[in-house]
């Protein structure tokens, strides 16, 4: 949960300024796909990140290709 926390705090600190700098631009957190399977999955977690707008980017590590952007 820890790790969740501080991403989510850097993302936000990522979108807010970005979007000052370059509002056109979007910022995707990037996962991994067993990660966002088991944790992502959970109804608290996609309530946060429906809240604060965050968009993910589901990666499979190993076979380093994108499986899902979450918008």
């Amino acid at each position: 949960m820890h790790e969740f926390e501080t991403a989510l705090g850097q993302y936000l600190i990522y979108q807010t300024f970005l979007s000052l700098t370059h509002p056109d631009f979007k910022v995707y957190l990037a996962v991994g796909n067993k990660i966002y399977e088991k944790f992502f999955a959970q109804v608290a977690i996609k309530l946060i990140l429906q809240k604060y707008q965050v968009l993910l980017l589901v990666i499979d590590i190993k076979k380093e290709e994108i499986i899902k952007w979450i918008s």
